[in-house]
């Protein structure tokens, strides 16, 4: 497909910004008191701040479902079928390059290429937002000049933690030596795994909880601080104030406030997921 330059008074670019499992109420933006998020309240504040706001779903793929084509995916479940039109075909039809940036099994081949160019998935259990935003970060110095849909998801903070080490302040890393243990970790609702010391009884402990907890939003300020240079970058190139930009999370996780249950997903529709 080829796509001329950007002239003045053509529609804005688009760039939809997706932090995959991210609470809104971990966020400072959102009243936080912990400092999880300055870059994203920035971007807040240059923007519009939606206070209430809900997924369609409280995992992946139908909350992505929805997002794409707009329609309810219950009947459907995840996969999206060829005769949906979705977010991607409309803009490409309106003349944009369309391009995703992705590392996530559940989204790989389920239509959710539908209207994309290009399509970047390569399904990672490990993946960190600094790989997704260096491959947008490239795709910006090729095709900055062009109109263009961007769809960057950053699995951050997802299960399992991948966060560097170097990111964690010395008192996560201490916790984390005392348990015997090192990230990247996955926390269930009744195991930690590669962490024996975290469970008692089929039960995480209260003190692997809390440094879950802590873990959980130190993923957030990591991913913030990547965003962070996503945006800078955006305002290099002069797209950032001209461009649209969404910034969405397709659900939350239940960090065990309600029935004992970490994650999202399965039966769980409480409000933090």
């Amino acid at each position: 497909m080829i796509v001329p330059e950007r002239e003045p008074g053509d529609p804005p670019d688009v760039i939809l910004v997706a932090i995959d499992t991210l609470r809104a109420d971990r966020l400072s933006a959102y009243g936080y008191p912990q400092p999880t998020s300055p870059r994203i309240d920035a971007f807040a504040r240059d923007g519009i701040r939606f206070d209430h706001t809900f997924s369609a779903a409280n995992w992946t793929s139908p909350a992505f479902h929805a997002l794409f084509t707009g329609a309810s995916s219950v009947r459907v479940g995840g996969h999206i079928p060829a005769a949906y039109q979705t977010l991607a075909e409309r803009l490409r039809a309106a003349g944009y390059l369309t391009q995703a940036i992705v590392y996530k099994a559940l989204l790989y081949d389920q239509g959710y290429d539908q209207g994309f160019d290009a399509y970047f998935d390569v399904p990672r259990v490990h993946v960190r937002a600094e790989d997704s935003v260096s491959h947008a970060l490239r795709f910006l110095e090729r095709h900055g000049r062009e109109r263009f849909f961007l769809f960057l998801h950053l699995n951050d903070p997802h299960q399992p933690f991948t966060q560097p080490a170097s990111h964690l302040p010395e008192a996560l890393r201490e916790r984390l030596r005392a348990l015997d243990t090192q990230l990247p970790i996955t926390v269930k609702s009744d195991q930690v795994e590669g962490c024996p010391a975290c469970s008692e009884a089929g039960r995480v402990n209260a003190e692997a909880r809390d440094l879950a907890s802590a873990l959980y939003d130190d993923a957030i300020r990591y991913a913030d601080d990547t965003l962070g240079e996503f945006f800078q970058r955006l305002r290099e190139l002069s797209l950032y104030d001209d461009a649209v930009i969404a910034l969405v999370s397709d659900h939350g996780e239940g960090l065990w406030q309600h029935e004992e249950h970490f994650a999202h997903a399965g039966p769980s529709l409480y409000d933090e997921v």
